[in-house]
This record gives C-alpha cells, structure tokens and sequence, in this order.
C-alpha cells in the first residue's frame, strides 16, 4: 500500500547545535504555529510513522487522554515511545553536535509553508526523505530495528504502563 508523503523537510544547521535549550527556545518563538515540530536527524524513518504518530496524537487530543499539554508535545512523546517527556526529548528532540534535524508539520494545511520558518531560523533545506536507513534506534529508545516497523511499535507501546 502507497502512502502519502507526511509534510516533512529535512534541515541543515548553520552550524553544529552546540546550546540546544537555546535553539529550541529560539525554535519556539519563531515557528508560525504549535504544528511546526522540530525533530532529532535520527527520530524520523517513514512517512506510515509520522502519519501513524499524528493520527493518534490527535486520537489523544480528541479522548482527552494526552499526556503532553500541546499537541507538538503529544507527537514528539508518541514518535518517542515514552509517557515521560524529559525522555521524549532526550530520544528525539535537538542535541549538542546535531548538525540537522527534521522539521514536521501535523496540522490541517494541504501546503504549509516552510519558507518562513527556513529564513528565519537560517536553515537550509536538504532534498531528503525519510528512510530507515537515516534512524538511529539506540537514541530513539529501541534496542534493535531491523527494519521500520520497530519505529511504528514505539508509537503504540507509549500509552502503555
């Protein structure tokens, strides 16, 4: 089965990430919207995981049964695998030495636009995709992923326990 492509881009950094809170602070401030989620180069390995995150992150939002007070959160808990967000971010959130990240949007926009959030951040867009091969299952919290699919079970055991 074909899936669509998730609304995602793949960012270089001007530099090395080397103040982590500060750039996501700055991430924060500058991004047009709650839907805009920063994530680690290593956290994202397929378009059927982030559709798979943002349809149950929204399921959570919609039950009330969110763990996280926004709706970024609650997606970034989920691609995560974890009921605690402190872990959630040390899995898939931005590190010292990153260089790039991933740049996803979960909101309702057929087209949303990036552009503004490449200028003001001075990313550079990079012609990537997701692919298993760009993961990192030790940071994301897996002990091994043979292949994708490890990625989509640590969606579904987040709301476990």
């Amino acid at each position: 089965m074909d899936v669509p492509e998730f609304p995602i881009r793949r960012v270089k950094f001007a530099q090395q990430i080397s103040q982590p809170r500060e750039f996501v602070g700055n991430w924060l401030e500058k991004r047009p919207s709650e839907y805009f989620v920063l994530l680690a180069p290593t956290a994202i390995v397929s378009d059927e995981q982030l559709w798979v995150a943002k349809r149950k992150a929204f399921l959570n939002q919609n039950r009330s049964l969110m763990r996280s007070q926004t709706i970024d959160g609650e997606f970034i808990r989920l691609i995560a695998g974890t009921q605690n967000m402190n872990l959630a971010f040390d899995r898939v959130g931005i590190k010292e030495g990153d260089s790039d990240a991933w740049i996803a949007y979960i909101g309702e926009e057929k087209n949303p636009n990036f552009g503004t959030i490449f200028e003001d951040l001075n990313l550079e867009e990079l012609d990537i995709r997701p692919a298993f091969e760009l993961g990192d299952s030790q940071r994301s919290g897996i002990e091994e992923a043979k292949d994708s699919f490890a990625y989509l079970g640590q969606i579904h055991i987040a709301d476990l326990s």
